[in-house]
């Protein structure tokens, strides 16, 4: 069982049917249940928006999938700090990037998380610290 790192993209493509993404998430999601998922907070703020928690459909079978299942909640605390230290890096780098993609740039960082693989929809923001830790993108992983 790998431990398996998810960004907000994931959630959002697979509870909404429009979304551009919607049916690779599906596929993805049914090939991650054997994983452990990774969950950060800062993800989980960014799903839960006021777009997403309008429809309550989608908010009852994202609750339901965080309460059955194997996954752990990654508190931001340690990472958010040196996450918003680096936005004006990136900015000046002419690499535009959220403050959750940072936090959760700082997180692949960090070797006690062994985080094996990601599951993003935006692979660019994370493929140089992917790359220098070893971390796949799934669903690549072997």
């Amino acid at each position: 069982m790998a431990r398996i790192l998810i960004d907000s993209g994931f959630w959002l493509g697979l509870y909404d049917q429009h979304d551009q993404w919607h049916s690779q998430a599906k596929a993805v999601a049914h090939k991650l249940t054997v994983h452990q998922w990774l969950l950060p907070w800062p993800t989980l703020y960014e799903t839960l928006s006021t777009r997403f928690v309008k429809k309550s459909h989608q908010v009852e079978t994202f609750m339901a999938e965080l309460n059955h299942g194997n996954h752990q909640k990654i508190d931001d605390a340690k990472y958010r700090d040196a996450a918003l230290s680096q936005t004006l890096f990136h900015v000046r780098q002419g690499r535009a990037l959220s403050l959750v993609d940072l936090v959760l740039r700082q997180m692949l960082f960090d070797e006690t998380l062994h985080i094996k693989a990601i599951v993003t929809f935006n692979p660019r923001d994370f493929s140089d610290v992917c790359h220098r830790q070893g971390i796949q993108f799934y669903p690549e992983l072997n």
